[in-house]
């Protein structure tokens, strides 16, 4: 296999994979909200702040964390910001206070933005060494 087939290949897997990961996003949207007014006994004006945490934090943060993506290397950018996710379920599995959940989320946020600029940055080198 030459190297573009290779990188056709690389970049149809970081679209599918970026797709399903968006897909569980829209799917825990609801959860959230529902294990808001379950644990926390929330209204749902509340809830909306709430659920706003992490699309906030995830815009504020996007230009920041695509620059720290051309820093550090989109690979690695995107293996830390797989682990940040993977730590921020684990605080919203395991959180019992409002506090922790709002913590929580907000770093969902950040872990979205900075896996979301390396997957389209990496997508692009790709595309661009393939043309």
């Amino acid at each position: 296999m030459n190297s573009s087939h290779i990188n056709n290949h690389a970049i149809w897997y970081l679209i599918l994979t970026s797709t399903i990961n968006t897909l569980a996003v829209f799917i825990i949207i609801p959860l959230i909200s529902l294990y808001s007014i379950d644990m926390f006994h929330l209204t749902a004006v509340q809830i909306g702040f709430l659920s706003a945490i992490w699309p906030a934090s995830a815009f504020l943060l996007s230009f920041p964390c695509g620059l720290l993506s051309e820093y550090l290397g989109y690979l690695t950018t995107l293996r830390i910001g797989l682990f940040i996710k993977s730590a921020a379920f684990f605080l919203i599995m395991i959180s019992r206070d409002i506090h922790l959940f709002c913590i929580a989320l907000a770093l969902f946020g950040f872990a979205k933005s900075l896996t979301s600029s390396s997957i389209r940055a990496t997508i692009n080198v790709l595309y661009l060494t393939n043309s």
